[in-house]
C-alpha cells in the first residue's frame, strides 16, 4: 500500500520487492501489477534485459543468500563478493531509473539484512522506511492457507505458518530493523505503523 502511495510520486517508481526479483519473479515469469507477464512489461522487460546483458540474475541470487539474511557475518567482513553484490544491485537501480525516467526507486523489500548490506555502498543514497504491522494482524494473515489463484493476484501456493513462528519472526525482523539507524544519517529513517498509515486521511 504505502509503495502504491509513495509511487504515485513524480519522482518516485514504486518497484514492488525488488529482493524476490532474482529469487523467483523473473525465473517464473510472474504478473506485474501491470497485469502483464514481466517478461512482457513495457517497463520490467527492457530493464532486466539491460541489466542481463551485464550480469548473470542467478549469481546474483547466490550474493543475496549471503548478504541479506539478518545476521551475515560475511555482510561484516565485506571483501569481493560483497563488492560484486554492491555493484550489481547498484546496476540494477541504475537501470531502473533509466527505464522510468524517475530517479527515485522505491524498494519495497521486507529483508532489514537487506538495508544493513545496501548501507555499506557509499554510491547509493539509501534512505530507509520502517513500516510496522500489528504482530496479531501478520500471525492472522500468515495462518491462513491461500490456495494458487493467478486470477487474483496469488502466484504462488500460501502454506499456513504457526502463530509462534510467526511471532518470533516478526519480533527479530523489527528488531534488527530497530537497530538500522547506527547505519544511516538521524534523517534517512522514518517509521510508521500501519494501522496509524491507514487511518490516515
Amino acid at each position: 500500500m504505502l509503495d502504491m502511495m509513495l509511487g504515485m510520486h513524480p519522482e518516485i517508481f514504486g518497484s514492488g520487492e525488488i529482493s524476490a526479483m532474482c529469487r523467483h519473479v523473473w525465473h517464473e515469469n510472474e504478473f506485474c501489477a501491470c497485469g502483464s507477464r514481466l517478461r512482457d512489461c513495457d517497463v520490467w522487460a527492457p530493464v532486466m534485459a539491460r541489466w542481463a546483458e551485464a550480469f548473470d540474475p542467478n549469481d546474483h541470487l547466490s550474493l543475496q543468500r549471503v548478504f541479506e539474511p539478518l545476521y551475515a557475518p560475511a555482510r561484516t567482513i565485506g571483501g569481493r563478493r560483497l563488492n560484486a553484490f554492491l555493484a550489481q544491485s547498484r546496476a540494477l537501480f541504475s537501470a531502473i531509473r533509466a527505464g522510468t525516467g524517475r530517479p527515485v526507486v522505491l524498494d519495497s523489500s521486507k529483508a532489514p539484512g537487506r538495508a544493513l548490506a545496501l548501507s555499506r555502498d557509499p554510491d547509493v543514497d539509501l534512505r530507509v522506511i520502517h513500516l510496522v504491522r500489528d504482530a496479531r494482524a501478520v500471525a492472522h494473515a500468515m495462518g491462513r492457507a491461500i490456495p494458487l489463484d493467478v486470477a487474483k493476484g496469488v502466484q504462488k501456493k500460501i502454506v499456513p505458518r504457526s502463530a509462534l513462528r510467526t511471532a518470533l519472526r516478526w519480533r527479530m525482523h523489527n528488531s534488527v530493523a530497530e537497530r538500522l539507524p547506527p547505519a544511516f544519517q538521524r534523517n534517512t529513517r522514518c517509521v510508521f505503523d500501519m494501522k496509524t498509515l491507514c487511518a490516515t486521511r
